[in-house]
């Protein structure tokens, strides 16, 4: 059945476990209980029918909260338990595919998107950065950051639909925060690098911690990650003779392919960004810090198929890719590949 109609259909039950809570009331404190509880359900219906992204944080404290009166009500609650269950079902079931994961608002990335330069840089000069004529269209304000949704699909075994935002700030970092729907159930966090700190925190229903890193690996892996989005999202940062980014070098051209040096909070990598005859941006890569074998951290060969470009406010980037380790080795393509993302959108400042 169609997830979207499974949303429907999870609204209307909803609204039924609300009535089943009302006709159980009872009496005295339990009265009141069940009263709030049914209130609670229908309250979250509303929120499901509307596609509020609280939904998510609000079901399983409710449905949590309903099997809590109804085992202090057994015997008498055994049709409780079961409407339970039934909801978690349909939860699961009407979240399934990424067009009807609902965005969860990530309060570090709207911070970290409030503190962008609200002020826009020079119009872009390409006689002055001629490796970038083909991702700036001359006269475009050079940006200092961008903010970028985006769907698609990662591997954590099998592959799993989600939705995500980010937000690049060229200079001080970036804010990665999605929801991903693992088997149905809604996994909420973000991965971040801003001011050299990287940390990722991933939650299910955005409650229950089940992955969380931080310390200097996690850090250094971040940071590279960020340089090299930032190299593929806002070009705007490579511009100019004092590249926002940081210290900027550009180290050669052959067949096609550009490298560059980049130096940022202390770390040095060089980036291949292969171009194909039309200019467009065929693939990048560079040495990044990680351990995707769960051995020693330690640089290793990532980078990103561009499979399409698209054209945002006079900025030509990247719109479909896939990524992963192991870039430019047969590995790549067999368990090196974890992350493919289509761009839905993108603002400027």
């Amino acid at each position: 059945m169609n997830s979207g109609i499974m949303r429907y259909v999870l609204v209307v039950f909803l609204g039924i476990e609300g009535v089943w809570h009302l006709g159980a009331s009872g009496t005295g404190a339990k009265r009141l209980v069940f009263l709030a509880l049914a209130t609670a359900l229908w309250l979250v219906a509303a929120g499901v029918l509307i596609r509020s992204s609280r939904w998510l944080q609000l079901l399983p404290i409710v449905v949590l909260a309903s099997v809590v009166s109804c085992a202090l009500s057994l015997p008498g609650a055994m049709a409780g338990f079961a409407l339970n269950l039934v909801a978690v079902v349909l939860a699961c079931t009407a979240i399934r595919f990424p067009g009807d994961i609902p965005a969860v608002r990530n309060i570090q990335l709207e911070r970290f998107w409030e503190s962008a330069p609200a002020t826009p840089g020079p119009p872009f000069d390409g006689r002055l950065d001629p490796h970038l004529g083909h991702a700036i269209a001359p006269g475009t304000q050079l940006a200092s950051a961008t903010r970028i949704r985006m769907h698609g699909t990662i591997k954590l075994g099998p592959w799993f639909p989600f939705v995500a935002e980010e937000v690049i700030i060229a200079g001080r970092g970036m804010v990665w925060a999605g929801t991903a729907s693992i088997f149905g159930l809604p996994v909420c966090g973000s991965d971040r690098s801003v001011d050299g700190v990287g940390e990722m925190d991933w939650r299910l229903f955005g409650l229950f911690p089940i992955a969380r890193s931080s310390g200097s690996d996690t850090s250094k892996s971040a940071l590279g990650r960020m340089v090299g989005e930032t190299v593929v999202w806002l070009p705007s940062a490579l511009a100019g003779p004092e590249p926002s980014v940081g210290d900027v070098e550009w180290i050669g051209e052959d067949d096609g392919q550009v490298r560059l040096l980049i130096d940022s909070s202390g770390l040095s990598t060089v980036f291949a960004v292969n171009r194909n005859s039309s200019g467009q941006v065929a693939a990048v890569s560079f040495p990044r810090w990680g351990n995707p074998d769960g051995g020693n951290h330690r640089f290793v060969d990532f980078g990103l198929v561009v499979e399409r470009e698209r054209t945002f406010h006079g900025y030509t980037v990247p719109s479909n890719i896939r990524a992963g380790w192991y870039f430019g080795t047969d590995r790549f393509a067999k368990d090196g590949e974890f992350f493919r993302a289509e761009i839905d959108g993108m603002k400027f400042l």
